[in-house]
C-alpha cells in the first residue's frame, strides 16, 4: 500500500470514527431526554398514597429505567475506551463522602435483597483529595453492584477503605469490596475482565448484565496507575481490591467540592429555600424538574431557552440556574457566556449547573470550560438535585459570613 492509499485509508477510518461518535452522542441524548421524565415521574408517583400493588408497579418502572441507563452508560463508555479515550476527570472529593454516597445509593437495594451492606473507612478518609472522583465512583458502583448481584439473601458485602501511605501532598488509598457470594472458578478468572464476558455463560441468563462493567473498571484503574486484583473461592465469595495514589487538596472555598450539609429523612439535606431558574426547552422535562425542586421546598420557575433566561435575569435575581445545553434560539453555552458578562457588571456570581442529556466523555469538561459551575447528566433524581443545591447553599452562606 503506497502513501496515497495509506492516507485515504486513514481518512476513511477517521471519518468512520467521527460518524460513530456522533451517532452515539445523538443516541445518548435522545434516550436520556424521555428517561428524565420516566425516572423523575416514577419517583414522584412513589411518594404519593399508593397501595402495595401500585407501589410495586411504580417501583418496577423506576428500577427498569435505571437498569436501562446502566446498559447505555456501559456501552457508551466502552466505545470511548475502545477508541483509546479514557479521560480522567479532576474533582475534589473525600473517600468518606464517596462511601457515604455509596451507602445512600445501595442501602435500599441491599435491604430488599436481605443482604447486610457494611462500610468501613479510617479517619483519614475525611481528607479532601483531588483526582478522578467521578471515575473512581464509577468503579466502586460497579464493584458493589456486582457484589450485591452475586450474593444470596442473608449474605454480607463489606466495603473497606484503607490508607496505605500518606505524605504532606499525597495519599495512597486501597479499597476492597468483599462478598459472601457464589465465588468464581479459577478457570473463569482469566476472562472475567474481558469485555462482553462473564464468569459463566449461565450467569448472564440468571443475573443479567452486559459483561462490560469489570472491563471498564480495570481500564479506569489502570489509567490511574493502579491495578484491580481478585481473591475468590467458589461457594465462599470474592474480594475485588485496588490501590491508587491521589493528591491531597489544600482547603479552599469551592462550592463544587463542599459537603452537602446536614441530612435528614431520605438523604435530603437541610438548607434554605432558593430561587431557582430552570432553562429547558422540553415541556415534560420542565415539569418534572420543577416538581422535584418544589418537593425539595424551593421556589422554581422555568423558561424555554437561553434567550429567555438572559432576559429573565435582567429583571430578577436567582440563587441557582439549571441550564440545558441544546435549545432553540440561544443554547446553554451562549446563554452562560451572556450571564457571565452580566455577572462582571453586577459583581455577583450566579451559579449555573448544566442539566443536560449530553453524557458522553468530555461533555462535563465542555460545560465547565464554557463557564458553567457544575454538571448533572439527565435523568436526575431528587438526591442529585439536592446534592448540588446543598453545595450552592453552603457556598452562599460561606460568602455571607466572610
Amino acid at each position: 500500500m503506497n502513501g496515497k492509499q495509506l492516507r485515504i485509508a486513514k481518512e476513511a477510518a477517521e471519518e468512520a470514527l467521527r460518524i460513530k461518535s456522533q451517532f452515539l452522542a445523538d443516541l445518548s441524548h435522545e434516550i436520556r431526554t424521555p428517561m428524565t421524565v420516566i425516572v423523575g415521574m416514577s419517583e414522584l408517583i412513589l411518594e404519593t398514597g399508593l397501595d402495595g400493588h401500585q407501589r410495586e408497579l411504580a417501583a418496577t418502572i423506576r428500577n427498569c429505567a435505571q437498569n436501562l441507563l446502566v446498559v447505555l452508560d456501559d456501552t457508551l463508555d466502552f466505545s470511548a475506551i475502545e477508541a483509546g479515550k479514557v479521560k480522567l476527570d479532576e474533582t475534589s472529593f473525600s473517600v468518606e463522602k464517596l462511601l457515604g454516597d455509596m451507602a445512600d445509593y445501595f442501602s435500599e437495594k441491599a435491604r430488599r435483597a436481605k443482604i447486610e451492606l457494611v462500610f468501613d473507612s479510617p479517619s483519614s478518609a475525611a481528607a479532601l483529595i483531588t483526582g478522578p472522583g467521578g471515575r473512581l465512583r464509577q468503579v466502586v458502583v460497579n464493584l458493589i453492584g456486582n457484589a450485591l448481584k452475586f450474593t444470596k439473601p442473608g449474605g454480607t458485602v463489606l466495603v473497606q477503605a484503607e490508607t496505605l501511605a500518606e505524605t504532606q501532598d499525597e495519599m495512597t488509598i486501597s479499597l476492597s469490596v468483599k462478598d459472601s457470594g457464589i465465588g468464581i472458578a479459577p478457570e473463569a478468572v482469566a476472562k472475567l475482565f474481558q469485555p462482553f464476558s462473564q464468569a459463566d455463560s449461565a450467569d448472564n441468563k440468571q443475573y443479567g448484565g452486559t459483561g462490560l462493567g469489570l472491563a471498564i473498571s480495570r481500564k479506569i484503574i489502570e489509567a490511574m496507575g493502579g491495578h484491580i486484583d481478585l481473591d475468590t473461592k467458589p461457594g465462599v465469595g470474592s474480594t475485588f481490591h485496588f490501590a491508587v495514589q491521589l493528591r491531597k487538596q489544600a482547603v479552599s472555598v469551592d462550592w463544587r467540592s463542599m459537603p452537602s450539609g446536614t441530612t435528614k429523612g431520605q438523604g435530603v439535606a437541610e438548607h434554605p429555600s432558593l430561587r431557582v431558574l430552570v432553562v429547558e426547552d422540553n415541556p415534560a422535562n420542565q415539569l418534572v424538574t420543577l416538581l422535584l425542586l418544589k418537593k425539595l421546598g424551593h421556589d422554581a420557575q422555568a423558561v424555554d431557552n437561553g434567550r429567555q433566561a438572559v432576559n429573565c435575569l435582567k429583571l430578577f435575581r436567582f440563587d441557582l440556574i439549571f441550564m440545558d445545553c441544546h435549545m432553540p434560539e440561544m443554547d446553554g453555552f451562549e446563554a452562560t457566556a451572556n450571564i457571565r458578562q452580566m455577572d462582571l457588571l453586577s459583581g455577583r456570581h450566579t451559579p449555573i449547573v448544566a442539566l443536560t442529556a449530553n453524557a458522553l466523555e468530555g461533555d462535563r469538561r465542555n460545560c465547565l470550560v464554557n463557564g458553567m459551575d457544575d454538571y448533572l447528566p439527565k435523568p436526575v433524581e431528587t438526591k442529585d438535585l439536592d446534592g448540588i443545591i446543598s453545595k450552592v447553599g453552603a457556598y452562599a452562606q460561606n460568602r455571607i459570613t466572610q
